[in-house]
């Protein structure tokens, strides 16, 4: 199971938004949650991301969990780099994976570490 399931079962159940997040202390262990509501960027409010009517795990990607594991989230700048290394290419990888799906996707579909301030918008609503 991955993006192109959430997206079968969100549309099965005419959901909002689909919302991707990982946990960096936890090996990027992942879920995809499937949201009943959704607020945009503008509004301010995170908070939609909290009203989910399905969920199911994602992957997770032990390397990434080792690396970020040696120095932490923000313990020296190279702690820094390397974060913003690893999850550079976690939301590239995402958008790698959205892209190769055949059609195109009109729900906005969503990215996040776990406690991450802001969440990334990958579309919005076509």
């Amino acid at each position: 199971m991955g993006l192109d399931h959430s997206i079968k079962i969100a549309i099965e159940l005419d959901s909002k938004a689909i919302y991707f997040k990982y946990d960096l202390d936890h090996n990027w262990e992942s879920a995809f949650y499937i949201c009943e509501e959704y607020i945009p960027l503008v509004e301010g409010d995170e908070d939609w991301a909290c009203n989910w009517t399905d969920e199911f795990r994602g992957p997770s990607l032990k390397q990434f969990g080792e690396i970020y594991e040696k120095d932490g989230f923000d313990r020296s700048n190279l702690a820094i780099g390397t974060t913003i290394f690893l999850v550079a290419r976690t939301v590239i990888s995402y958008i790698r994976a959205l892209d190769e799906l055949p059609n195109q996707i009109s729900i906005p579909i969503r990215i996040a570490f776990h406690d991450q301030d802001t969440i990334i918008r990958i579309n919005e609503e076509h």
